[in-house]
């Protein structure tokens, strides 16, 4: 009897130690394998010890030190083995042994602790612990596990984690007591209950508390990207304005140039026409869209380009972009082009410095494709390329704001490495 029972404990504390781990990014299967056989090997350590402070009647404080102890073993292994941060997998190993806790002493609780006095009511209540188990186990796997980790990450600030820590303090003490306490025959039901059920509190706690931080720190984003979009509205109207003002002086420009070269008197004179003409004709290259936003964007991206030595080559259906905000234009297009330029920079050989630029429709849908050769490798977070020289915390802001304007057209972005080639792909339902 106490052999299965203690099978079930670690069967309990297994499955939910995978529950909350298995939606997370791990480095590989392999560290994940060694990371579930670590967790087993624990779970098992600390069933045995458990049971030697409960065979000798150690005092709760010693209980409560097995458990911390299966929680802090639980932390390392899921940081060594996964690779998570330090506040993330303890943060998890917090997670799993206190919804393990709760599952061994529910049953109890709801058949009002059964007499176990020969094996067919035994059997029963293990059927009984094993399916509710599992049952609770299935519903948390698919709803909490998957809500809570934010693109496979328990993104865990402190405040947070030394909150959950008070919390599992205090969860981690009432089962200790139950635990040292003889308390399916010694303690009162109403009691009982109301320590049951504290337990179960704090794991609503504890969830809620997730939400909170979670959309605490959405809010905090949201507010960045609406301010980067006011910034990009700001610099619409002024770049809109600098080049309509630019355009008007090239005009006249090349007028007196024209003028000029009807009277000309030397050699030397014509090579400074030609060389005034050459640098005039720069606002000429860039190629008209039919989209007044759109030429805004590329004339002025086209100086940088021409700076660093970057080719920056359109084909573009300009009306097809109509529907769209003209903001949303210039800030989908801008922010794109602003992280194409500091990549394909990064190449030593000016031949490979090119970004390709495709908008047209198709089957009544806006298809926008934006390419750039890349330096090496690329990494992501949340789907969005991550330059090579920051860190995992790293948030792409101009790319979460084109994100935010498609959303408000139900597009879709999608960012995609493939033979050498980044490549920003924009797809929008014509309205």
């Amino acid at each position: 009897m106490e052999f299965l029972l203690g099978a079930i404990n670690i069967a309990g504390d297994f499955a939910a130690v995978y529950v909350f781990t298995a939606k997370l990014k791990h480095g590989s299967r392999k560290n994940y394998a060694l990371f579930l056989m670590s967790a087993l090997v624990l779970l098992c350590a600390a069933v045995r010890v458990e049971a030697i402070v409960l065979d000798k009647a150690y005092p709760v404080i010693f209980t409560a030190l097995c458990e911390a102890a299966k929680i802090t073993a639980l932390g390392f292994a899921a940081h060594s083995c996964i690779g998570s941060g330090w506040l993330g997998s303890f943060y998890t190993a917090i997670w799993s042994i206190m919804t393990a806790e709760f599952l061994h002493e529910l049953p109890l609780l709801i058949l009002r602790f059964p007499r176990l006095s020969d094996a067919y009511s035994t059997a029963l209540y293990l059927v009984f612990r094993a399916a509710f188990t599992a049952a609770v186990l299935v519903i948390i796997w698919k709803t909490a596990a998957v809500t809570m980790p934010q693109s496979g990450v328990y993104r865990t600030g402190p405040r947070q984690f030394t909150s959950a820590v008070t919390i599992a303090l205090l969860h981690v003490g009432i089962f200790s007591y139950l635990m040292t306490t003889n308390w399916m025959t010694l303690l009162p039901w109403p009691y009982l209950l109301v320590l049951v059920f504290a337990q179960g509190y704090c794991l609503i706690i504890l969830y809620l508390q997730n939400e909170l931080f979670k959309k605490s720190a959405m809010k905090k984003e949201m507010e960045a990207v609406n301010a980067l979009l006011y910034k990009r509205k700001q610099q619409y109207e002024i770049a809109r304005q600098n080049i309509q003002l630019i355009n008007r002086r090239v005009h006249d420009l090349k007028l007196l140039i024209s003028d000029l070269e009807n009277d000309r008197q030397d050699r030397k004179t014509v090579e400074v026409l030609e060389k005034v003409q050459e640098a005039a004709g720069i606002y000429d290259s860039v190629v008209k869209t039919g989209s007044d936003v759109l030429d805004t964007v590329l004339t002025d991206k086209s100086l940088v380009c021409e700076s660093k030595g970057i080719k920056i080559s359109c084909v573009a259906d300009g009306q097809s972009l109509a529907f769209l905000d003209a903001v949303d234009i210039f800030t989908i297009f801008n922010n794109i082009l602003d992280d194409c330029i500091d990549a394909v920079s990064l190449f030593q050989d000016t031949s490979r410095r090119s970004i390709d630029i495709l908008v047209h429709t198709r089957q009544k849908f806006l298809v926008i494709n934006i390419l750039h050769p890349i330096f090496q490798a690329v990494k992501f977070k949340d789907g969005l390329p991550v330059p090579r020289n920051e860190s995992a915390s790293y948030v792409n802001y101009n790319i979460k704001a084109v994100r935010e304007i498609l959303r408000r057209y139900d597009g879709l972005l999608n960012c995609e490495e493939k033979n050498g080639v980044f490549t920003y792909r924009i797809v929008i339902p014509v309205v």
